[in-house]
């Protein structure tokens, strides 16, 4: 049996997910987050380029 409509992003809870962004110029710039993602409420449609 094949679910029906797309699979759901994402499946599980994702936690901690974190980025550090950094710029090296004269004035550096840098930005760090942490943030953490929760599967999407029945009937919320949320599309993902494949690959």
């Amino acid at each position: 049996m094949t679910p029906s409509g797309p699979p759901r992003f994402p499946p599980y809870p994702l936690r901690g997910v974190r980025v550090l962004h950094q710029r090296q110029n004269c004035a550096p710039q840098f930005a760090g987050i942490t943030v953490d993602f929760e599967p999407a409420a029945e009937g919320f449609v949320f599309e993902v380029a494949r690959g």
